[in-house]
């Protein structure tokens, strides 16, 4: 049943005072203070007055040594350890009231409070206070306000039929808590059940109904009318998607075929080359088995000729490994 007054009253009365006492200190350390023999200031000499560069008229001093008329000197400014008095005590009511600097937007908060999930938790941990205190409403004005209209009318009603036990229970703001917090507890699931597997779990057309009764009661109710139909309509799409999909998939199958086909045809049509080009290549050692024979019959028919091994002979032997025209010892031009 107190109000934020009460609870800091005792506080609000320590940071006042300091408040005074640090503004009278900061006013008197603001200057120098003076000090002025008035015995020793000459005739007409205004002791009050003070400005840059003033000539202070004086006369001598008895005493010997340094003795001037007018001495200054500095007080002691306390400010520093004023303001943290001041700023202990509005941390103090900060706990006292249970209302945190953070909670009405001051940035200087620290610790948790420096991510925006700490920051939540700190503020959620401080309504819980105020919403206490929203509850002494319930209890203390609506409760006692209907008992009071219900005892009244027991009492000096004069109609019968209204007379009856009655017990008043208010939940008004107790409602509007609940509202709230259910809201945000709503918020936190749809965000924490948008990913491909929760929503495998809860469905397209569960997770519509949840968009839709967050929507209403952020009195935008248009904006999902037919859940279900929302849900229908999703999978249409997604069903049109998969045989896109599919089909796609299949022309690219088809299209990795064909150029398969394409690939063996010419892999065939090289070894068709390659074949043709090794039959021909085979013919050739029987030509040159022939050709061989040939000059092995001329050779012959060069030794009955000339008579005696041509291979003693270092002239036919050059004119037998090197083919065209040579001489023989004899002096005979050998044609073959």
């Amino acid at each position: 049943g107190q109000g934020i007054p009460e609870l800091m009253a005792d506080i609000q009365d320590t940071c006042n005072a300091t408040a005074r006492a640090l503004i009278n200190n900061l006013a008197i350390a603001s200057g120098p203070q003076t000090e002025v023999n008035f015995d020793r200031l000459a005739p007409g000499e205004n002791a009050t007055a003070m400005y840059p560069w003033k000539i202070w008229q004086t006369k001598s001093s008895m005493a010997s040594g340094n003795d001037p008329a007018v001495r200054f000197f500095q007080p002691d400014s306390n400010a520093a350890e004023l303001m943290g008095v001041y700023e202990k005590f509005e941390t103090k009511a900060d706990e006292v009231t249970n209302i945190p600097r953070y909670m009405y937007g001051s940035q200087n908060v620290g610790g948790a409070g420096d991510t925006a999930s700490g920051l939540s938790m700190l503020m959620e941990s401080a309504n819980k206070g105020i919403k206490a205190a929203i509850g002494h409403i319930d209890k203390g004005v609506i409760r006692r306000s209907i008992e009071g209209f219900w005892l009244h009318n027991m009492l000096y009603n004069p109609d019968r039929s209204i007379k009856g036990d009655c017990k008043a229970v208010a939940r008004g703001s107790s409602a509007m808590l609940m509202r709230e917090r259910t809201q945000m507890l709503r918020q936190q699931f749809l965000a924490q059940t948008a990913n491909p597997t929760d929503m495998q779990i809860i469905g397209i057309e569960n997770r519509a109904k949840l968009l839709s009764t967050i929507a209403q009661q952020l009195d935008i109710p248009s904006l999902l009318d037919d859940p279900k139909a929302i849900a229908e309509q999703i999978q249409q799409s997604e069903a049109q998607n998969t045989q896109l999909q599919q089909t796609l998939a299949q022309l690219e199958q088809a299209l990795a075929q064909l150029e398969q086909a394409e690939k063996q045809a010419r892999v065939q049509e090289l070894q068709a080359k390659a074949q043709k080009t090794s039959a021909e290549a085979a013919g050739e050692p029987v030509t040159t088995q022939k050709t061989k024979a040939e000059i092995a019959q001329i050779l012959a028919n060069i030794r009955q000729a000339l008579g005696g091994d041509i291979a003693q002979q270092p002239e036919r032997q050059a004119a037998l490994e090197y083919p065209g025209q040579a001489r023989s010892a004899t002096g005979q031009s050998i044609v073959w």
